[in-house]
């Protein structure tokens, strides 16, 4: 039988996680949903379960079950894509998941498929896989490729906010400001994210510097009681996407244009 030690630590990382996955269910199981909603609930449950390995390591449990490595807890390619089409989504009232946007989210099913995978196998050989494969050579691999998805998506998605920007003027509902705000609050702290992520990687390969708890993890745990929080209540809001705020209507179709092949 496990035992946990109700450190200071433990409790504090264990509240964190508690509190994403409480507002990621609310997110997505709100009745009047909307997709933005969806992808922002999945990105907290994202960021919750990432943050599981910190809990692992800060209550012992690897030491007492090294059963518990590998678990399917790791979708971290997942953070870019869901930020992205989050983004778009807010952006753009018209904007749907189609079939083709699911490459994107191939690295994420490659990830999650290879840690089932792992779970599944016995205690052997999960321990020869971390000792001559994962610590190597995939460890790293891991980290970096998805700090360089994460960096790419932002860079998206601040383009699509910088597009959305343009046509938010006095025209426009008080709503569509509130929500690029909310944006950029959102889009800051990734930012602030990736940045503490490229530290952590310094120190992995430059420095050969493993710290307890990373830079990238502390950071992601302060994110997520700042977007559960904000995203409860953005969720009130009504949704964005060049909603107008007199009783001219505007034809979107034909005064909008967004550029499809940059967004798609």
């Amino acid at each position: 039988m496990l035992e946990i030690p109700f450190s200071t630590n433990v409790i504090l990382i264990a509240a964190i996680i508690a509190q994403g996955i409480f507002a990621s269910v609310l997110l997505l199981l709100q009745r009047n949903n909307s997709n933005s909603n969806k992808y922002l609930g999945l990105l907290l449950l994202t960021f919750s379960l990432w943050l599981l390995d910190d809990f692992f390591e800060a209550a012992t449990i690897y030491q007492q079950d090294p059963n518990y490595y590998f678990l399917p807890i790791y979708f971290s390619f997942g953070f870019g894509p869901l930020i992205y089409f989050y983004t778009r989504s807010i952006t753009d009232v018209n904007f749907k998941l189609r079939k083709r946007h699911l490459v994107h989210f191939i690295p994420v099913a490659i990830q999650g498929i290879g840690y089932v995978f792992l779970q599944c196998k016995d205690y052997n050989f999960r321990r020869t896989f971390w000792q001559e494969v994962h610590l190597p050579y995939t460890y790293n691999l891991e980290f970096i490729g998805s700090l360089v998805s994460l960096i790419i998506y932002l860079c998206l998605s601040i383009i699509v906010v910088k597009k959305y920007q343009k046509w938010i003027n006095n025209q426009f509902s008080e709503i569509s400001k509130i929500n690029l705000n909310w944006l950029k609050i959102i889009l800051g702290i990734i930012s602030v994210i990736s940045f503490l992520w490229i530290v952590d990687t310094f120190l992995r390969l430059v420095q050969e510097y493993y710290p307890m708890h990373e830079f990238s993890a502390i950071s992601m745990g302060i994110s997520i009681l700042l977007l559960a929080g904000g995203s409860l209540l953005q969720s009130n809001l009504g949704h964005a996407g060049f909603e107008e705020s007199n009783s001219n209507k505007i034809s979107l179709d034909k005064e909008i244009e967004i550029d499809k092949q940059l967004l798609e």
